[in-house]
């Protein structure tokens, strides 16, 4: 398994069992990396990863147990930004979190080539200014608000752009821009 496999199985199984790497780590011995500090028998919390310890099938426990053996061997910052996104995570309303793990299950869902594509994507959205991130998520929110013609009109729309060279954008860019102009000089 991949350590990105092995941490979005980590991010998976903490968003479903939520707080169970503690109890991984004191029930499994071949651990190499020490267990986090012991909860008192009383806590609810640890009553309850305990309980869903108990209740998950030997391979979810090994698949959790290879999770948690992958995760003691990542960078400390790493680790930091895994906690701090679980955080946020565990800060989402009951419904909040079940939509998230309902988008995760259909993202998994998806070819694996979609999912790099999709991948890719964000990591690329992620790199734009926080301005452009701004200006995209509008335009995102502009297409959902669509209706579905309108929505399907727009994307065959950009298809036909897609498939023009980068001259014909050019030649198309300076119309539209000589057209705007025009009718700002006719207001």
């Amino acid at each position: 398994m991949s350590a990105r496999g092995s941490i979005a199985g980590l991010a998976l199984l903490c968003a479903l069992f939520g707080g169970v790497a503690g109890s991984v780590a004191q029930d499994a011995p071949a651990t190499p990396a020490p267990a986090p500090a012991a909860a008192s028998p009383a806590d609810p919390a640890a009553k309850a990863a305990r309980e869903r310890w108990q209740a998950m099938s030997e391979a979810d426990r090994a698949r959790l147990r290879e999770a948690y053996r992958a995760f003691s061997q990542l960078p400390q910052s790493e680790k930091d930004a895994i906690r701090a996104r679980y955080a946020r995570f565990r800060s989402l309303s009951a419904e909040q979190r079940d939509a998230l793990r309902t988008r995760y299950r259909a993202f998994q869902q998806l070819p694996v080539a979609e999912r790099q594509v999709i991948r890719e994507r964000f990591a690329r959205y992620r790199g734009f200014r926080p301005e452009r991130r701004a200006e995209v998520r509008s335009m995102f929110a502009e297409l959902v608000r669509m209706s579905p013609e309108q929505r399907h009109a727009f994307l065959q729309k950009f298809e036909r752009w897609q498939r023009l060279t980068p001259a014909q954008r050019q030649r198309l860019r300076e119309q539209i821009r000589q057209q705007r102009t025009l009718e700002r000089r006719l207001k």
